[in-house]
């Protein structure tokens, strides 16, 4: 299933946004918004499709920002907790 079929449906579901960063998630890793990824049940928890699908599939991170959550390349994070730092 694309990746932006189950944020979609994610965010359906839970009541929580979910966003792809895409510009981040192509420039630095090459995903697309079609990128396939394997889910093991309808029924996956937010904490499972984080860990499963964003940490280990896609090989990305998220952030909480504001009143959504935010699927980002682990190197935008990375810079992005730099610039905050300084």
């Amino acid at each position: 299933m694309p990746i932006q079929d189950v944020v979609n449906h994610l965010t359906e579901t839970s009541g929580v946004m979910f966003q792809l960063d895409m510009k981040s998630l192509w420039f630095d890793q090459g995903t697309t918004k079609n990128m396939p990824v394997t889910i093991d049940s309808e029924k996956m928890t937010i904490r499972q499709f984080l860990d499963q699908v964003v940490t280990k599939q896609m090989k990305a991170v998220y952030q909480v920002r504001s009143d959504k959550v935010v699927i980002v390349s682990r190197k935008a994070a990375n810079k992005s907790a730099t610039s905050d730092a300084q």
